[in-house]
């Protein structure tokens, strides 16, 4: 768990310096208009005007800019919204960015994960903390699991049960996690690669799992729960998990001659 603290008082500070450029300008542009004895006749009068005009839309820029940061922060206080009512999600992602920079290569701070948005304040200071789960990111070898059915002698089939539809492993460490189709929603997938939150990770020395035992020790007479059925029909199609992929059952000796 990490606080991504955004200093809503820094971002006054900058502001109170564009406030005071702002003040600076118009005070250039009284000394200019000052400066001339006869200055409604030396000088354009629509210039001055459009100077003025531009000075006060800066400064008027700059008041809703400020304006903008306190209704976050009232959104946030009064209503538990997220730091996202405050920060933009660029400025977020460049916080975030800039952490995960200083944190080892295997530690990652997840921001699709945003946990809870808080406010701490004190008599000169605002600060709004964004709490984002951080994550060992250990590489595994994602398997979709699919038992392919054995064809008995009595013309009935029998295919391994599966618990839990997806199956991943690290061979390196010897560990294991499996998932079911609801957990593997909740992976957030980044191209061809998947990051996945698995509730418990195994050992596989010591936690004895039948299918990584023939994936892994590549071992064929393991104690498999296994059920028994028939097929009603010639051929039964079972779509696999890549896309466009499928595994067909069939009780014919030959689909082609």
């Amino acid at each position: 768990m990490i606080s991504a603290i955004s200093q809503v008082n820094g971002t006054e500070e900058r502001i109170r310096h564009k406030l005071e450029g702002f003040q600076t300008k118009l005070s250039q542009v009284i000394e200019r208009i000052n400066s001339y004895d006869y200055w409604y006749i030396k000088t354009n009068h629509n210039d001055i005007k459009i100077q003025i005009l531009q000075t006060f839309q800066v400064a008027n820029n700059y008041i809703d800019e400020i304006l903008n940061y306190y209704n976050g922060l009232l959104e946030v206080y009064l209503t538990k919204a997220s730091v996202y009512s405050v920060l933009p999600p660029k400025n977020v992602s460049e916080l975030i960015f800039s952490a995960n920079r200083k944190m080892p290569s295997n530690i990652r701070i997840v921001q699709e994960l945003l946990l809870d948005t808080r406010i701490v304040e004190n008599m000169t200071h605002i600060q709004v903390h964004a709490y984002f789960p951080i994550k060992d990111i250990t590489k595994y070898t994602l398997i979709h699991v699919t038992p392919v059915p054995k064809k008995n002698m009595n013309n009935t089939f029998e295919s391994i049960e599966v618990s839990r539809a997806f199956l991943a492993i690290d061979y390196n460490n010897e560990l294991y996690f499996e998932l079911d189709h609801e957990e593997f929603k909740e992976c957030i997938q980044r191209h061809e690669q998947f990051l996945c939150f698995p509730g418990v990770v195994k050992n596989m020395q010591l936690n004895e799992n039948c299918i990584v035992d023939q994936l892994f020790k590549n071992q064929t007479n393991t104690k498999c729960p296994t059920h028994i059925f028939e097929m009603s029909s010639n051929i039964i199609w079972k779509q696999l998990c890549m896309q466009n992929s499928w595994l067909f059952i069939t009780k014919l000796v030959a689909l082609y001659p």
